[in-house]
């Protein structure tokens, strides 16, 4: 009897080793899962700042941090211009309603995330587009990419978005060497313009200055470069004034700005997704 019960006794504590050992394995597979996650740095989703937000959302690490943006509303909605290398809907749902691109180049389209949205969202590439969300008034305009020949099949778009009083335009990769007026007049007084410097397959660098001779045209309130390399940053300052710079995110009302002279603000962007 006593060797039975001695044997109960030894089936009954390996059970229970067994059952603490699998709860620690699980406990090690959650902390190092906590642990990667803790080392992604990922996009708001929300915007609770009661005023618009403008977020560069590229994967930072990559060649082009700077082409990507979420802009949200001051009530929350989202649009998405430019996407490229960001987090499809298994990582973070950025809960767009619309995902718009400038023109078909690998660094300002993003199949992947964009395809994760399925037909949820209202989506468009390098084509001349006008609609209405609830919060935003969209509109896009025919520009060329390099030249100043504009086809019927434009090359490149610009997106102008009105938002809480704002006026936005992402000019995408717009390298003629001016806009024309009807360009200007469809286009009309821009707050905040996301613009190139320097780009060699727009045929602009800080030598011929077609990012700053097509900025000095448009004449924004705020400019948010998108391609360009630290060589630029001096230039920037000579010709448009004291870098801004905030990490990931602006956030911006019309009561914010100061009309008559153009401001530049730098977007950093230390975005992680895997």
């Amino acid at each position: 009897m006593k060797k039975v019960l001695f044997l109960c006794s030894l089936i009954v504590l390996g059970l229970l080793s067994g059952c603490g050992g699998k709860a620690k394995s699980n406990d090690k597979s959650s902390a190092e899962k906590q642990q990667a996650n803790s080392k992604l740095v990922l996009p708001e989703v929300e915007n609770k700042s009661g005023k618009v937000m403008i977020q560069t959302v590229t994967e930072g690490s990559n060649g082009f941090p700077y082409n990507s943006y979420i802009i949200s509303s001051s009530k929350g909605e989202n649009v998405v211009v430019d996407p490229f290398q960001m987090p499809t809907t298994d990582i973070v749902d950025v809960k767009p309603v619309a995902i718009m691109s400038t023109h078909d180049h690998v660094d300002h389209v993003d199949s992947d995330f964009t395809d994760s949205y399925g037909d949820k969202v209202k989506k468009f590439c390098r084509t001349v587009e006008a609609f209405k969300t609830r919060d935003f008034n969209i509109y896009s305009v025919a520009s060329a990419h390099d030249g100043d020949g504009i086809m019927g099949n434009p090359t490149n778009v610009i997106i102008v978005m009105e938002v809480d009083g704002l006026r936005i335009a992402h000019f995408g990769d717009s390298g003629q060497t001016k806009f024309t007026q009807e360009q200007l007049d469809k286009i009309g007084k821009i707050d905040i313009a996301f613009m190139q410097f320097e780009n060699s397959n727009s045929h602009m660098d800080l030598k011929n200055l077609k990012g700053f001779n097509l900025l000095a045209q448009v004449n924004p309130t705020i400019v948010i470069p998108t391609h360009y390399t630290d060589k630029a940053l001096p230039v920037f300052e000579q010709k448009i004034g004291k870098i801004e710079e905030v990490s990931n995110k602006m956030i911006v009302s019309k009561e914010d700005l100061t009309p008559g002279k153009t401001r530049i603000c730098r977007i950093l962007n230390t975005h992680t997704y895997a």
